[in-house]
């Protein structure tokens, strides 16, 4: 056939035979290049496999995350229906409503989280219920679940009596037990959620009629629509209805500011693992070579201990990297001998926040223990006068008088104490308020501004810190040192603080990308001093030492 012949053809074109010559120079080509792409992975696989290596546990080093998990005191998990719990937290509503809302009667209506996906990726976004939902409810499932609340009582000084209707989506079947494995029926919800009643959202506009006869209102209570969230979607019935949407808040964060014995219970096991995920990390940081290794290690114990969630997203900053505020991208190399950890998870919604800073191999150098020792005494300042009655205030200017006399004495800053107050010297070193309430939120709101010293984040505003301590808050106290290049630049080049700031000193940091020092722990108010909720992790520098290297 012509194109077997065509093969074989002494009329084959010189094209064709040029390119049979050329064969063995692109065969040596091909070969050199497969070489140095084999050398190449080779290196890629050798460096993979050393930051691997980095990680193979021993046996004990295996037995030792168990055994710290094996020391933290398990509280009864919550049983929500057998406590009470909601129930407990719905009074603890009324009474903070009582002299908020007027009349005899109201009507209250949220909205829960919905269920979102993640673009058009057709794959579900984890759920975190909106928390004062979950607060009244114990419903921590998406679909937009509705909480309808009556509110009565019989005169107008008295605490109101709040009965709440759960509205959730009705299963669809058979794509729920298929895709979820279990399609509850009402009574299962009736019996398994701390609520008066649970309907389906189909029922919802028959009961909001019905609520809206009965009680005869002209308001309905909600809270703000929120940010980035799924605007509340309210009934026709209700829609005639005013929408108050500042009671309600304040009513929740004076309910919510003030800890039960069971919540504190929550934040107690949370911050106790936070306690062994700290202190885990805190020995194995020389085992990383980057920053989320050291993130890796600390939610796997979180996870080994049976916390899944975290209440936000880890900061772990190395070097110069301590110094900032919010850093989560957690990728670096881990450099300058020098890492801070903020990390906290998350037990039956409520949360904790803990702050350790140190030197990876255990050695503080003199600078990085001046600055620590400033900060551990400014937060135990703030700490011994954490009692009941005590203005928020006090325990703030008791802090920033320690870190003031610290930074005084090691030469960082010259002038009197009433000086740097008055040019808001502190802020330059830590432009952060001293703390904030914890709960259901890593950042609880409370009413009253309480943790809220500034209006912003601009570290030259004065800072007035409204409102007092109640026992049995939980409060961070977090001071910091950070040496933070831009700041310091524009703090020299202010006239009003220049004078007050030794540049030779504080370039001395700068130049050598100290970062930062920050120490947090959740406190726990108490009726003498503060109740430090994670005060079994090492503080003091010897003692951090110690753990590290032993």
């Amino acid at each position: 056939m012509p194109h077997m012949s065509y093969a074989t053809s002494e009329n084959t074109p010189l094209v064709a035979r040029s390119s049979s010559s050329r064969r063995p120079w692109i065969f040596v080509a091909i070969t050199a290049v497969l070489l140095v792409t084999a050398v190449v992975l080779g290196v890629l696989y050798q460096r993979a496999s050393d930051d691997a290596d980095s990680y193979k546990m021993s046996a004990a080093q295996a037995a030792n995350t168990h055994a710290l998990c094996s020391a933290v005191p398990v509280p009864t998990l919550p049983d929500p229906v057998a406590l009470g719990f909601h129930t407990e937290t719905r009074k603890r509503l009324g009474t903070a409503l009582r002299g908020r809302l007027p009349g005899l009667r109201a009507l209250v209506l949220m909205q829960g989280a919905a269920t979102t996906e993640h673009f058009l990726a057709d794959t579900e976004m984890l759920v975190w219920q909106e928390s004062n939902f979950f607060y009244l409810s114990g419903y921590g499932k998406g679909g937009l679940a509705r909480l309808l609340c009556v509110l009565g009582r019989e005169t107008d000084v008295v605490a109101w009596d709040v009965e709440c209707t759960l509205f959730v989506k009705k299963p669809s079947l058979p794509a729920d037990v298929i895709w979820d494995g279990f399609a509850p029926t009402l009574e299962f919800l009736n019996t398994t959620y701390d609520v008066d009643n649970v309907r389906w959202t189909e029922d919802l506009e028959a009961v909001a009629e019905a609520a809206k006869s009965y009680t005869n209102v002209t308001q309905l209570h909600t809270l703000p629509d929120f940010p980035h969230a799924d605007s509340l979607i309210v009934p026709v019935a209700l829609q005639t209805l005013t929408r108050n949407t500042t009671q309600l808040r304040a009513g929740l964060g004076a309910a919510r500011a003030v800890k039960t014995h069971l919540e504190l219970q929550m934040i107690k096991h949370a911050s106790d693992v936070g306690v062994a995920a700290h202190k885990f990390v805190m020995k194995e940081t020389q085992r990383s070579q980057h920053e989320y290794q050291i993130e890796a290690n600390f939610v796997a114990l979180n996870t080994l201990c049976g916390i899944k969630q975290q209440a936000y997203l880890p900061i772990v900053g190395s070097g110069p990297r301590s110094a900032i505020l919010h850093y989560n991208t957690n990728k670096m190399p881990v450099t300058g001998n020098w890492v801070l950890i903020d990390a906290g998870g998350v037990f039956y919604g409520y949360t904790t926040d803990i702050t350790r800073t140190w030197p990876v191999d255990g050695l503080y150098s003199d600078d990085q223990r001046a600055i620590y020792n400033v900060v551990l005494a400014s937060a135990d300042a703030a700490i011994d006068i954490f009692r009941d009655g005590m203005p928020w205030e006090n325990v703030t200017d008791a802090s920033r008088l320690a870190m003031l006399k610290g930074l005084l004495d090691l030469g960082l800053v010259n002038g009197t104490i009433d000086e740097l107050i008055a040019n808001s010297i502190h802020g330059v070193f830590q432009p952060h308020s001293l703390g904030h309430h914890v709960g259901l939120d890593v950042h609880d709101y409370a009413p009253g501004g309480l943790g809220q010293c500034r209006s912003s984040e601009d570290p030259d505003e004065p800072i007035v810190c409204p409102g007092q301590l109640e026992a049995n808050m939980t409060i961070t106290v977090e001071p910091g040192i950070y040496f933070i290049p831009e700041l310091i630049n524009i703090s020299l080049a202010d006239p009003k603080k220049a004078p007050f700031l030794v540049e030779s000193r504080i370039r001395h940091f700068v130049d050598k990308d100290f970062g930062g020092v920050r120490i947090e722990d959740v406190v726990q108010v108490g009726p003498e001093k503060g109740i430090m909720l994670s005060a079994a992790i090492p503080r003091t520098a010897d003692k951090v030492s110690a753990w590290i290297r032993q």
